[in-house]
């Protein structure tokens, strides 16, 4: 909330005398005069922010409600002094660091000493003393007996809470009161929502308070729909993620409506700046961007920014395959392994788009390394899914949202308690199911989970919105009968799976008000705040995949199986879709007479009309010709295009990916004709005749040259088969007998 200071406080003057080089001021309960001043300073320059804290929660509000922790790594709250009433009186004592950080002020600890500056002005204080330093000048007794600032070891006193904590975990309380009362900010007690408010003047020409714009169109940060602006906005947006880059190779988070079309964003972040994380989809988000953009628009300007992202995570992966909350400056929470928003499983989605989303191909990136981490990743979405009883039976359940190093669920923020959630389990099925040819063990998983998702759904509820602008978020949220809805976190009790409503405020674990219909006189309005910005239900949490996604996944399962081949479908070079497409590419299979002989080289790409061309090193387009790009191999015909789908050359067959244009080896399914090939592993060419493949013995098709079923369609330059004309060249032979009188199985293996 922007506002104009109305009103400007003028303190007595202080009477003081010199003591070794700094002032003392004899009376405590006056101050200096304060750097905001009447007719000094504009009113323009100067935001008014509202910070709400309450004695039991470990987060501050904001004037938007947002809630901020106190200590980004651990769970930790003030601490306060309630009456008679249960009502917080102005005797609060808070962590300070974060609330700082979003004022824009500077926040030091040195020692026993904190330092803190805001507006030009500097206050000092010392753990355990009740005296002050204001600007140069020491108050002495300026603290009321029982403020003093205090250490608390975080570990022992909210162990319970922070259970991935392995050792001690000090944190700095300061009197809330005192401090703000320093800075000229008004202070009030709200008993109506239990809690103490400051409303802080700050000076935006002063300190490194953000001057970051906020969205008005709905873009904000949401990447996703970046792509939909102009040109012009893209390449704003992509330059200042380039400029926000840590040098790491990762990304802070920012509030959800900045404004990613402003100019020269990295000059106006001030204190949001921070380490690089994975905590809200920071880095992942930022990174499917930048390759979006390149691969949209051709321009390749800010593909070191994306490469160096990329490095980020592969380089940060765990040992156990997952990732970090903040793999480079893992702490408290923040060390755990990760599954949330932006977490391990996101990542891995982000990687494997990378690797193998048609729109990226032409990226040049390191694909080898993400194919390492994407097997290892794999393999810690297997191995940390949770089990339940039920019964005398153990089942196969889902997911939690964080782990520690020995893969043992544990306890994030205090919202994120050691259970299943369900928004993490639809994430890590989905991106089970997009593996081509998955494993036994993936299969089951995917299995399994669904089935858990199905299993928990509460049939005959639902939650719903109510817009009300006499509350303070303008809306409530209740639970009443509807059709169906997930909750969010799940335990298990006498066998039995129950909704976990965890409330941030860890002394209240389960979340009263949630059903709560008389919202107006809600007295709390934290708890309210919880309960209107972290999800508990989602009414379509799992819709589509139960009845949708995972049907169609299972009945593509049902397909004849591959043949039996060690080299097939584990290859990571294949394709999301194990299907080849269909030949009605624009750039399609063509005859050419040109040499097959293969010419490693680079070069950059570029996005035409008429498809992708390759600008090699000497200036001139690859012609006519192949040409191998980070590792793979692509035919340019002699219109200088990129070559898609089945193309014949010196009376050899190869197969281009239909989109991405790389070519195929190993064993390929042609969704067209319903046929098996064998793609050489080395060269590429088409197998004819009996083949030796992982110590069997199949048979292909040996008509040459002239694939029977197989017509040049000269309008739309492709191959297009006719299943009327008969078994085209290279097809595999399976469940009959070859021309020369050998039997081969339903795999198409030879049955001696």
């Amino acid at each position: 909330m922007r506002r104009q200071l109305k009103t400007i406080i003028i303190y007595a003057a202080v009477t003081a005398v010199t003591v070794t080089g700094v002032m003392t001021a004899q009376a405590a309960s006056v101050l200096k005069r304060a750097s905001v001043v009447m007719g000094q300073d504009e009113l323009g320059d100067i935001t008014v922010k509202r910070i709400w804290v309450g004695g039991d929660d470990p987060v501050f509000l904001t004037e938007d409600y947002d809630r901020i922790w106190l200590d980004t790594n651990v769970n930790v709250t003030a601490s306060s002094e309630v009456n008679s009433k249960g009502q917080i009186t102005g005797k609060v004592k808070t962590p300070m660091k974060e609330i700082f950080r979003y004022l824009g002020g500077n926040y030091k600890e040195d020692g026993e000493r904190v330092i803190l500056e805001l507006n030009g002005d500097t206050l000092e204080m010392t753990v355990g003393s009740r005296d002050v330093v204001f600007n140069g000048t020491k108050v002495e007794g300026a603290i009321p007996a029982g403020q003093e600032p205090e250490k608390v070891d975080v570990k022992n006193e909210m162990g319970d809470y922070n259970t991935y904590l392995k050792s001690s975990y000090e944190v700095v309380r300061l009197p809330f009161k005192e401090v703000f009362t320093y800075f000229q900010a008004d202070i009030g007690n709200d008993t109506y929502v239990q809690s103490i408010f400051a409303m802080v003047p700050v000076m935006e020409s002063r300190n490194h308070a953000p001057k970051l714009e906020w969205s008005a169109d709905g873009y904000g940060n949401r990447y996703d729909t970046l792509k939909d602006g102009s040109m012009e906005y893209l390449e704003t947006a992509a330059a200042n993620l380039a400029a926000l880059q840590n040098s790491d190779g990762g990304f802070y988070p920012l509030p959800d409506n900045t404004e990613m079309g402003q100019e020269d964003m990295k000059d106006k972040v001030g204190t949001l700046a921070g380490e690089s994380t994975l905590d809200q989809g920071a880095t992942v988000y930022a990174l499917r961007y930048l390759a979006e953009y390149a691969s949209k628009t051709g321009d390749l300007s800010y593909m070191d920014s994306l490469n160096k992202g990329i490095k980020y995570l592969t380089d940060n992966q765990h040992v156990t395959g997952g990732w970090q909350m903040s793999p480079t400056a893992p702490e408290g929470y923040r060390a755990n392994l990760y599954l949330g928003e932006g977490g391990t499983i996101d990542v891995l989605k982000l990687l494997a788009e990378l690797a193998e989303g048609d729109e990226f191909a032409p990226l040049e990136i390191d694909r080898e390394a993400i194919y390492s981490a994407l097997d290892k990743g794999t393999q810690f979405i297997t191995d940390t899914q949770l089990t339940y009883h039920t019964g005398l039976q153990t089942k196969n359940g889902g997911w939690a949202r964080q782990y520690n190093s020995s893969l043992d669920v544990t306890m994030g923020r205090t919202y994120e308690r050691e259970c299943m959630d369900t928004g993490v389990t639809a994430r890590a099925a989905r991106y089970l199911m997009g593996i081509t040819n998955p494993s036994d063990v993936v299969v089951k998983a995917v299995e399994s989970s669904v089935k858990w998702l199905g299993n928990v759904k509460i049939e005959d509820q639902e939650t719903v919105k109510i817009w009300d602008t006499s509350v303070q978020n303008g809306y409530d949220i209740f639970l009443t009968e509807g059709d169906g809805t997930w909750p969010v976190s799940v335990e298990y009790q006498n066998g039995k799976a129950r909704p976990v409503l965890a409330d941030v405020d860890p002394k209240r674990p389960n979340q009263p008000k949630l059903n709560d219909e008389n919202a107006k006189t809600s007295d709390n309005l934290i708890l309210y705040a919880t309960r209107t910005s972290v999800d508990y239900y989602i009414n379509d949490l799992a819709d589509s995949l139960i009845d949708d996604e995972y049907p169609k996944w299972k009945e593509g399962l049902n397909q004849p199986d591959n043949p039996d081949n060690p080299d097939n479908p584990d290859n990571p070079n294949n394709p999301d879709n194990p299907d080849k497409p269909n030949h009605n590419g624009s750039s399609g299979s063509s005859s050419s007479s040109s040499s097959n002989g293969k010419i490693s080289s680079g070069g950059t790409w570029q996005l035409t009309d008429n498809g992708w061309r390759l600008l090699k090193t000497n200036g001139s387009y690859a012609a006519g010709t192949w040409e191998q790009v980070n590792g793979k191999w692509y035919y340019f015909n002699q219109n200088t295009y990129m070559a898609t789908g089945w193309l014949l050359i010196d009376h050899t067959w190869y197969y281009l990916h239909a989109i991405n244009g790389d070519m195929q080896t190993g064993w390929l399914m042609d969704s067209s004709d319903g046929y098996w090939y064998y793609l050489d592993p080395v060269s590429g060419a088409m197998a004819t005749g009996w083949k030796d493949i992982g110590g069997k013995r199949y048979y292909f098709n040996p008509m040459a040259f002239s694939p029977s079923g197989w017509i040049w369609n000269e309008e739309s330059k492709s191959w297009e088969f006719e299943k009327n004309l008969g078994m085209p060249s290279g097809a595999m032979y399976s469940g009959t007998v070859t021309p020369d009188g050998s039997q081969v199985d339903v795999s198409g293996a030879q049955i001696f």
